[in-house]
């Protein structure tokens, strides 16, 4: 995934204003995330509504990815002899 280049001491006015300025290479699926993991109202915000995290995973930017492998994968990973 592609960082926003809006990490400056700006970001804050930015995404407050809704001013936020997406790479060319953004999807329009990945404005949509991230759109609205920053929305103004918190009440309104990705993640924070009923849905909780189940809103975030179930977004198109995720698509077809696992969450259950994945977790499995990253606790293998911790819990291996090394």
């Amino acid at each position: 995934m592609i960082a926003l280049s809006v990490c400056d001491d700006n970001s804050y006015t930015k995404i407050v204003s809704g001013k936020i300025n997406y790479p060319d290479s953004f999807s329009a699926v990945s404005e949509d995330l991230v759109s609205k993991l920053c929305s103004k109202v918190p009440s309104k915000r990705l993640g924070n509504m009923k849905g909780g995290i189940m809103d975030v995973k179930k977004h198109k930017f995720f698509g077809p990815f696992n969450w259950m492998v994945s977790r499995a994968e990253a606790h293998h990973r911790h819990h291996s002899p090394r």
